[in-house]
C-alpha cells in the first residue's frame, strides 16, 4: 500500500508539472493536434 500511495503522489506531481509546462504552450499543442488529426482523417479517406 505504501508503494502504491507513493507512486500515485509522484504521478500527481508529474501531472502538475506537465500542466504548468504545457499551459503556456497549450494553444500550440492544440493547433498541432488539430493539424495532425486532419492529416490522419485525410489519409483515412484516401485509403477508403
Amino acid at each position: 500500500m505504501k508503494t502504491l500511495k507513493s507512486t500515485q503522489a509522484i504521478r500527481i506531481e508529474d501531472t502538475e508539472i506537465i500542466k504548468r509546462l504545457y499551459s503556456e504552450q497549450a494553444d500550440l499543442i492544440v493547433a498541432v493536434m488539430a493539424i495532425t488529426s486532419s492529416i490522419y482523417v485525410t489519409l483515412l479517406m484516401a485509403i477508403i
